[in-house]
């Protein structure tokens, strides 16, 4: 098995673990210090993963004249500086009415089984052309895996901070 795809079993039991130990009383309560409650992490990692899905699905594709994992390293610098604090883009920003726990945690269980079934099927070493990632530009599959797994370990970090 691919490590991005190890990666991605791995991430998904944790993410799914950390919002299952959100107390269902908690879920909706921001943190005392400001920011997000642990429902909308839960809605903003589900818009953002989503979002990477449909690119596999839909996006076009181009053969990469570059190493397919160039931006790895830039990828997960970005995403696991946790001093750095970032605006999420308004397309997967949570919404003020965040999703039921039960609903949320399965619309992500479902997600990322079909994420993980396009990612061993799916040449990463194309560049997905539809999307451009802020600083980098395009991407290979295999970065966007990397923005998925990255993203989601520094949330999964942010959800278990919120109990």
């Amino acid at each position: 098995m691919p490590s991005i795809v190890t990666a991605i079993v791995t991430t998904t039991h944790e993410l799914l673990d950390a919002v299952d130990q959100v107390p269902t009383a908690r879920f909706f309560l921001p943190p005392a210090e400001g920011g997000w409650s642990p429902a909308q992490i839960a809605e903003h990692m589900l818009k953002s993963e989503t979002g990477i899905t449909r690119l596999f699905k839909l996006g076009h594709t181009a053969s990469t004249e570059r190493a397919a994992d160039q931006h790895v390293k830039a990828i997960e610098g970005i995403f696991l500086d946790f001093n750095a604090k970032y605006e999420a883009a308004e397309a997967i920003q949570p919404s003020d009415m965040p999703l039921k726990k039960e609903i949320v945690y399965k619309a992500l269980q479902v997600n990322r089984e079909d994420l993980l079934k396009l990612a061993e099927k799916t040449d990463l070493t194309l560049t997905y052309t539809d999307r451009i990632f802020p600083g980098l530009g395009t991407l290979t599959g295999l970065e966007w895996l990397t923005v998925l797994v990255t993203h989601c370990q520094r949330h999964i970090l942010q959800l278990k901070n919120t109990t």
